[in-house]
């Protein structure tokens, strides 16, 4: 009987006198609110509910044991307690405690840690371990030859030479489930450890928090690590073709470049790993080992068959083989086994043959035709799966009774019929790689059978938990219907996990018609591609018909709203246009879609803040969509939400907070588990915000590892980035990087279809720096295109662009022109609380009002501005602005009723501007006290000389001799100086 409450059949029993309750419907959130627990079952799986007390409130949690072990999976909120919601969480856990054993992948497996034990057959070569040794003299040894010649032999070989030397061995065998890099590193720092135990402690927890990525991340640490290791350490990786990509290329080569005198690494592989050999080579980095030196010679061929055969061949029989076999050590074995099950050593040289395909004509006719045919069956059917367990067996080979593939499983690996378990249960097992290959060779001839197998293969690990392989099985065996079916339930788990390439490499393997069949996945492909960067390619795929708002069918218009509105605010910027479809969406999306509601949440807040609707509610709504994230594993929208708050701050200039909330997010995103991955955005905005700090080589330092560290491929975060960066090198002087910065970044945007304000931005800044150095020409083209083409309304996305116009126009002499622009800026930005903006306007105001001889309107902007930006130590606003603000910043400093704060921030911008050599300490004259003074009331030479009835010739000696003495190089410089001194009126 069972306990109450519980929820069967669509309805909820609270207790054995209440009305059932109908799931989904108001009474039952409602009674779920209240509610401590209940028990689940349907068709799909059952689990038992909790209620329970976390931060931030309560949430359900669903739990299920089986086999002794307590499983859990997190169900979210009152609301979010939908029917679907729960047949997929009772199904996902009856999935993940069936009878299948889980899959190695995501577990070290210890076998492949383990050296090998030697043939019975061992065939001792000296020679070639010397060889191996010499090239170990470099960091590392390729052993680079076809299958069968003797890689793993010799590997295993020198790893037992070197361990009786006393060195630590790291071995580590290598399968397809080491093809991902993170599962890959994972298996080598498990063998390292085993070498050296706790030496790959930094490293694994590094692996861990960021197993996406890149692979410097956590090597960097290993190699340091094993740097003061006081031993040896032979780091051999076999059968490096398997997982051989170009991201575990990149790791192995930052590895070679970077090895520890402790460590040395040999590979043994059937093709050159993706590395700059040539290079390596070049620098001694790289020693190699090819099928040439690894080819038996005749001695030791008929060696290695006397030792492995007890048939007799006659020198002409021997002769024979040795010509056939070409030294192919494999090939003496395959020969040998066949020498003892054919009736005449003639009959068992023939049927190997002359081509390439000899040994598998003897695999298949030899080995395989003595087997039962329900086994010979089971093997042709098995083998497109690298690796098979009982139950994924009996699926794929129809078997008739259950437990009978793992029968046939256990008796083909304890004969040694090429068939090796990979776990100490041995539940799961693959075959070897030659007969594997002949098989499936064998079993294309029959494209039916082999789509069936595949399909199958498709369809128990979709039910099994693993959709990915499932999706493989199923496009391999022309199946696009059940491909898209996996592919849009992954979809989800996909663009949490950061998968994006994945997700669309399945959408472009399908057909049209699978793709026109299933809209939601086309909006997930269009999400992911979206967010890779790639917005030409996702605006194409949204045109198609089939996701137009027609043609939608009703219970994906919530999805199709979302997407919309995320490609208005992506593309054009079209921000009331997405405030309104997001709100749509948001309306209409069940709950159960996590992703999408916090998508269109953070669109909502984004243009909220946008358009200043509720600025301090849609901050709120932000923190708590991250926070939300977060629990649902989305770190994808978590980081969006975060550094839309933060860009809020930047934008009201609170500097401070900013990077108090740059550091928070950094902070959440590790203990989320990643922390590279998903804070390349803080790390830029954090070299924003030291950049306007005039803190040139803490932003520099964090402006570059945003750059390159692995980061959601946004346009508009990058170019944030890149603007800050080309500014940091144009500040340093460095005219060269700075133009080479800005040729980078318009390089990377070429292809993107960028907002028309991300688009302006770049071109601005190429305007910026052309004022900057001289280039006003080309400026003044810039600054009359934007003004015809763009410039309008004054607002937080073209703010940059207009402040660039205006200084062009000041540049130009154009002083009203740039003022009129300029208070328009101005009252956009006080209006909407934008005091970045503000503070920028006013300091060019003062510079406009400064150039028309109104110095009181001057002081006034330059006061005002001051006093906002003083509070946050905004200094890069007005350092940027060079001489022309520093003479204005002196004088301010010098009016007798400036306020103490002001003055104190005028004071240290003047101070900022650098000084030149150490002062000579002599006093200055009368003379050049008084010149010092006029020079602080901004005057020029001429006006100097004609005040004090010298010759400009006259006061040009006597600022250059006072430049000397007071070690300084600029007249602000000069004039900072004398403030700090507070010198005295000099006589008149």
């Amino acid at each position: 009987m069972a306990r109450y409450p519980y929820v069967t059949q669509s309805q909820c029993h609270p207790d054995p006198s209440a009305v059932p309750i109908a799931l989904g419907s108001p009474d039952w959130y409602t009674w779920l609110e209240s509610a401590q627990h209940f028990s689940y079952r349907d068709a799909g799986g059952s689990f038992t509910a909790r209620h329970e007390e976390r931060a931030g409130g309560r949430y359900w949690y669903a739990y299920r044991r089986s086999q002794g072990r307590l499983r859990k999976r997190y169900l979210g909120r009152s609301q979010d307690l939908s029917p679907q919601h729960m047949r997929t969480v009772a199904a996902a856990l009856s999935a993940s405690t069936a009878t299948a054993p889980p899959m190695p992948e995501s577990a070290i497996i210890h076998t492949r840690l383990a050296i090998p034990q030697p043939p019975q057959a061992l065939l001792p070569r000296p020679a070639l371990i010397q060889q191996l040794t010499a090239a170990l003299r470099s960091p590392c040894a390729l052993i680079i030859a076809p299958a069968g010649f003797g890689k793993t032999t010799l590997l295993a070989d020198a790893c037992l030479h070197y361990q009786w030397r006393g060195w630590g061995i790291a071995w580590l065998s290598i399968g397809q489930g080491n093809r991902e890099p993170a599962q890959f590193w994972r298996h080598v720092l498990a063998s390292i450890e085993r070498a050296a135990p706790g030496h790959t402690a930094q490293a694994a927890a590094a692996l861990r928090r960021a197993p996406h990525a890149p692979p410097q991340g956590f090597l960097a640490p290993l190699i340091n690590a094993l740097a003061e290791h006081p031993g040896h350490i032979l780091l051999a990786l076999d059968d490096y073709h398997m997982a051989d990509s170009p991201v575990i290329s990149e790791g192995l080569l930052f590895l070679i470049q970077h090895m520890p005198a402790s460590l040395r690494v040999a590979i043994a592989s059937r093709s050159a790993p993706d590395i700059p050999l040539a290079r390596l080579r070049a620098h001694g980095q790289v020693a190699e080992l090819g099928h040439a030196a690894l080819r038996l010679t005749p001695a030791e061929s008929r060696q290695l068959l006397a030792s492995a055969a007890s048939t007799h061949l006659d020198e002409a029989q021997l002769a024979a083989l040795e010509e056939q076999i070409e030294g192919w050590a494999a090939g003496v074995q395959l020969a040998s086994l066949a020498l003892a099950t054919a009736a005449t050593p003639a009959m068992a040289l023939a049927t190997l043959g002359s081509s390439g395909g000899y040994i598998g004509d003897y695999l298949m006719e030899t080995v395989v035709a003595d087997l039962p045919t329900t086994t010979r069956d089971f093997l042709l059917r098995t083998s497109i799966l690298d690796q098979v367990c009982g139950p994924l067996g009996d699926a794929v080979a129809q078997t008739a009774q259950p437990g009978e593939a793992q029968a046939m499983l256990d008796t083909l690996e304890r004969r040694g019929l090429f068939t090796s378990t990979l776990d100490s249960e041995r539940r799961w097992f693959r075959y070897h790689h030659l007969l594997a290959d002949m098989l499936r060779d064998l079993l294309a001839r029959t494209p039916d059978l082999l789509a069936a197998c595949h399909q199958r293969a498709a369809r128990w690990h979709g039910q099994h938990g693993d959709r990915r392989s499932g999706i493989r099985h199923a496009l391999d065996g022309h199946d696009p219907a059940l491909a898209a079916a996996l592919a849009q339930a992954e979809a989800p788990g996909a663009l949490q996990s950061g998968a994006l390439a994945d997700l669309i490499g399945w959408w472009d393997a399908l057909d049209n018609q699978a793709q026109a069949k299933h809209p939601l996945l086309a909006i997930y492909v269009a999400l992911a591609l979206f967010m890779r960067g790639e917005n030409t390619r996702a605006t194409q795929l949204l045109q198609q018909p089939a996701l137009q708002p027609s043609a939608i069918p009703p219970q994906l218009r919530g999805h199709g709203a979302a997407i919309r509105a995320f490609s208005d605010l992506i593309q054009g910027g079209q921000m009331e246009a997405a405030h309104q479809i997001a709100r749509e969406a948001l309306r209409r999306l069940p709950p159960h879609e996590h992703l999408l509601i916090d998508i269109a949440t953070i669109i909502v807040s984004t243009t909220q803040l946008t358009m200043q609707d509720a600025p301090d509610e849609a901050a709120r709504r932000m923190s708590e969509v991250a926070h939300r994230s977060l629990g649902h594993g989305n770190l994808l929208i978590a980081a969006f939400a975060l550094d839309n708050r933060i860009i809020k701050e930047l934008s009201q200039g609170r500097l401070r907070q900013a990077e108090r909330s740059c550091h928070e997010a950094i902070q959440l995103m590790a203990d989320a588990g990643n922390a590279a991955g998903y804070t390349s955005w803080a790390l830029l905005r954090l070299g924003t915000i030291y950049h306007e700090w005039d803190q040139p080589e803490r932003a520099l330092e964090h402006i570059e590892r945003g750059l390159a560290a692995p980061h959601i491929q946004h346009p508009e975060i990058m170019v944030d980035g890149y603007i800050t960066l080309a500014r940091i090198h144009s500040q340093r002087g460095n005219k060269g990087r700075a133009y080479d910065t800005l040729a980078a970044i318009e390089r990377w945007v070429y292809e993107q279809r960028v907002t028309p304000h991300t688009a302006w931005q770049i071109q601005a800044l190429r305007a910026r720096l052309d004022c900057r150095w001289g280039e006003l020409p080309s400026a003044t083209r810039w600054a009359d295109r934007y003004q015809s083409e763009a410039s309008g309304a004054a607002s937080a996305l073209s703010a940059f662009s207009d402040l660039t116009l205006a200084r062009v126009r000041l540049d130009q002499g154009r002083y009203a022109e740039a003022a009129a622009l300029l208070q328009q800026v101005l009252a956009s930005a006080q209006a909407a609380g934008r005091a970045a903006a503000a503070i920028e306007a006013m300091a060019l105001l003062a510079l406009a009002a400064h150039a028309q001889g109104n110095d009181n309107d001057a002081t006034a902007h330059l006061g005002r501005a001051l006093a906002m930006a003083a509070p946050e130590q905004a200094m890069r606003t007005f350092l940027d602005e060079g001489q022309p603000l520093l003479v204005l910043l002196a004088g301010y400093a010098a009016l007798a009723n400036t306020p103490r704060a002001a003055r104190s921030f005028a004071l240290r911008l003047l101070g900022q501007a650098g000084a030149a050599a150490p002062p000579s300490h002599e006093p200055l004259s009368p003379r050049e006290q008084q010149i010092l003074q006029l020079l602080a009331k901004g005057m020029s030479n001429a006006a100097i000389a004609a005040q004090l009835f010298l010759a400009t010739s006259t006061i040009k000696w006597h600022i250059a001799h006072l430049y000397q003495k007071i070690g300084v190089r600029t007249r602000g410089e000069a004039v900072a100086w004398s403030l700090r001194q507070r010198l005295p009126e000099p006589p008149g």
